[in-house]
């Protein structure tokens, strides 16, 4: 995790200056470690299968050069996989189909070996490295917790699309999204009683016409006590039924990573910030950054403060001024 504080002007009679400590952190969504199954040769009995669809999987990513060019140059289409099944035959259908199928078993293959493999390590449950989390957050002093947590890859394959349909208001449903958490995972209980969740957004498959999976998921909480004092936190996300066309293009390009935004505003209903926690897409994160402070910029002024924390996979420079944004851009990054 990284851990900073946050200073903002406030326009509020008598206030200048307003000061949060805020936390970010990687959950590393149990849905993702498996694929660090092909990082190494195992040594047992998976070595020869590892050796065979290893090589069968650099084969036939259209990333790699091994690719015939007559199938690296066909496009994915971005449909179901019931719209694919009933899709007028051409040689693309018959491609994509097969693709399709040769890569779900590669997703097997690396399932099942993932977990013979990790047999014995509890850590590798999203539950239990959510309520260790939880668990060292709720053991420090209320005064010394952060009032915000901006978390990225965070497993929760017990919730449903359903648990992320916007209110009657059109906004998102933060009392009862977090009593859906309450529910399904206990473990955080004593951690949702004091803060509450604002906004979240799970992965899109774009591959899938947009399918949510809530296997990974982006979340932003604030202190209960925050709301109280007369805070307001306004979703500018929305991404399981976004409808805003330019979000949801972003959404494209960043694979359907979450990104997850709220606005801030003070008791007076006016803007303090734009904070965001996001999980870019890896060689395009400077790209999709930039986009995204254009798009706010757009919509709320160069003036309001924006900021963006997660997981860039990616090092960027001290600072940029880039000629495409419409404002200037200052960025802190750290190496592990």
């Amino acid at each position: 995790p990284i851990s900073f504080r946050l200073i903002i002007q406030n326009g509020a009679a008598g206030v200048d200056w307003e000061e949060f400590s805020a936390m970010s952190m990687n959950m590393l969504a149990s849905e993702n470690i498996p694929i660090a199954f092909w990082n190494t040769s195992p040594q047992d009995s998976l070595r020869e299968v590892w050796f065979l669809a290893s090589r069968f999987r650099s084969t036939a990513d259209r990333k790699t050069k091994w690719l015939p060019v007559e199938y690296a140059s066909l496009c994915r289409t971005e449909i179901s996989d019931d719209a694919l099944a009933k899709a007028e035959d051409s040689p693309l259908v018959r491609w994509e189909r097969l693709n399709r199928k040769f890569w779900q078993w590669i997703v097997a293959v690396q399932k099942e070996a993932f977990k013979d493999q990790s047999q014995g390590n509890l850590f590798t449950a999203d539950d239990v490295r959510l309520g260790l989390m939880a668990k060292l957050l709720m053991s420090r002093e209320e005064s010394r917790r952060p009032d915000w947590l901006f978390l990225q890859e965070v497993g929760m394959a017990k919730l449903t699309e359903d648990d992320f349909a916007a209110s009657v208001d059109g906004n998102f449903p933060a009392a009862r999204f977090t009593e859906r958490l309450v529910a399904t995972q206990p473990n955080l209980a004593e951690l949702l009683a004091c803060y509450i969740v604002v906004n979240a957004s799970p992965k899109l498959n774009i591959r899938r016409a947009g399918k949510v999976q809530t296997t990974d998921v982006g979340l932003v909480l604030v202190k209960r006590s925050l709301l109280n004092a007369g805070y307001i936190c306004a979703p500018l996300t929305r991404t399981a039924n976004e409808t805003d066309e330019k979000l949801l293009q972003l959404y494209k390009k960043n694979s359907g990573k979450p990104i997850v935004g709220i606005e801030l505003r003070n008791a007076r209903g006016s803007p303090l910030a734009c904070l965001f926690g996001a999980h870019f897409e890896k060689a395009k994160t400077e790209q999709n950054l930039r986009e995204l402070i254009n798009i706010i910029i757009e919509k709320h002024g160069p003036d309001i403060p924006v900021l963006v924390v997660g997981d860039f996979n990616a090092v960027l420079k001290s600072s940029f001024e880039g000629k495409d944004l419409k404002a200037p851009v200052t960025c802190w990054s750290w190496r592990s």
